[in-house]
């Protein structure tokens, strides 16, 4: 059976579609386990040593905040990516930095304000463009965070490199769409309840001038978005998706 990797972008119904392969997997299954997360401070376990407990054959699953191309270090793995429209994804991460750190909400407004986002730019663009695949394991986990979180480099040829590692997930679901994405999901044996969607508890308004603000400092990510929907979110992915995944287990 193909190993799973589900790609985590953070606010993208993650922690449903987690809760929804952790409930078809049995624990030892599945990296990383609660316990690897206890003995390291409940963080993620060292990179280096995660991506070689991920190569045993008995792994059926890794999901995690990791980035795409983590995925060539696994055992030729089942690719799966939920995307999330980038203005919502991006004040949804605002939202829940707020919960985490109430005594910051005046100064992530006053950043919003003047223009600057309090959160991390681009993210679907960070985790999806770029690669780890010349990194030695040593330098692996510093290099997997300054992808995620540092410089971005040349901005076009970070999009561009996102954009055609769009061809490489194997299942990439939207979550303006996820009735579709559960049933991909259910070829795949997973049981992911669709109507769990995405929070819509989160009460926290932005003024105009905010959203504006989110949606400048993530244009790379609208850019990704835009062309991930126009090519990849065709009626007929699902028949495809069955084609292709029916053998599989």
């Amino acid at each position: 059976m193909r190993q799973i990797f589900f790609c985590h972008i953070p606010k993208t119904a993650g922690t449903a579609v987690a809760a929804a392969f952790e409930a078809s997997f049995r624990p030892d299954k599945i990296l990383p386990r609660r316990e690897m997360a206890a003995a390291n401070n409940n963080t993620y376990p060292p990179l280096d040593d995660f991506v070689a407990a991920c190569k045993a054959r008995s792994v059926r699953l890794v999901r995690g905040h990791y980035h795409l191309s983590l995925r060539h270090r696994l055992r030729d793995p089942l690719v799966v990516v939920v995307m999330r429209d980038p203005v919502e994804r991006a004040a949804s991460h605002v939202r829940h930095m707020i919960r985490k750190h109430p005594e910051r909400r005046d100064w992530t407004f006053t950043e919003l304000d003047q223009g600057r986002l309090p959160v991390p730019d681009n993210v679907m663009t960070r985790l999806l463009g770029g690669s780890l695949d010349d990194v030695g394991a040593p330098d692996l986990a510093n290099a997997n965070h300054t992808l995620m979180r540092g410089e971005l480099g040349d901005p076009e040829r970070r999009l561009a490199y996102a954009i055609a590692a769009l061809d490489s997930i194997d299942l990439l679901g939207f979550c303006d769409d996820l009735e579709t994405f559960a049933r991909a999901l259910r070829i795949l044996r997973v049981k992911f309840d669709s109507s769990v969607g995405v929070n819509q508890t989160e009460k926290l308004v932005f003024t105009p001038q905010q959203m504006a603000t989110l949606e400048e400092r993530n244009a790379l990510d609208v850019a990704l978005y835009r062309h991930a929907k126009q090519h990849y979110a065709a009626p007929d992915r699902l028949r495809l998706w069955r084609r292709a995944f029916s053998p599989f287990g």
